[in-house]
């Protein structure tokens, strides 16, 4: 919530994929605050392309670099469509 109140154009959120993870139970925290996040954002009238989360582990780097190149492009298209909210 604070990188969008303070202009990002989006936020992207990498975790291990669930069952990987050697903090246990973090992703799946992590999980259900995106779910209340998305719901919180969708009230305030914020796209969904705007927050992202992602499970990607570190020897997936061929899937950072496109979930990447997709959240950019994706907020590209929404800049043209509707102006960042400020």
């Amino acid at each position: 919530m604070k990188a969008l109140e303070e202009g990002y154009d989006g936020v992207l959120i990498a975790g291990c994929h669930p069952g990987t993870c050697h903090y246990i139970s973090g992703n799946y925290k992590a999980a259900r605050r995106f779910a209340l996040l998305r719901r919180m954002l969708r009230q305030m009238g914020i796209p969904d392309q705007r927050v992202r989360l992602e499970w990607i582990s570190a020897s997936e780097s061929d899937k950072f670099v496109t979930v990447v190149n997709e959240m950019v492009e994706n907020l590209r298209k929404l800049e043209t469509v509707a102006p960042q909210l400020k």
